[in-house]
């Protein structure tokens, strides 16, 4: 789940800087959106990701 999460935002954030491109008067409130969008993304899932590693390596044989 986290891998297609994780592919999924890299599919968003690729659109949103080709679309940045073609509208550059945006671009610096765009980059404090995304700065801030990802900072809460990766406050938010850390602890999810952690999780799922630590049971990840428990299922380990």
């Amino acid at each position: 789940m986290v891998s297609t999460e994780a592919a999924g935002l890299a599919q968003k954030v690729v659109h949103a800087l080709l679309v940045a491109e073609y509208s550059k008067s945006c671009l610096v409130p765009f980059i404090w959106m995304l700065a801030a969008f990802l900072f809460l993304f990766l406050l938010l899932g850390e602890s999810f990701f952690f999780s799922s590693v630590k049971t990840n390596f428990t299922l380990l044989p």
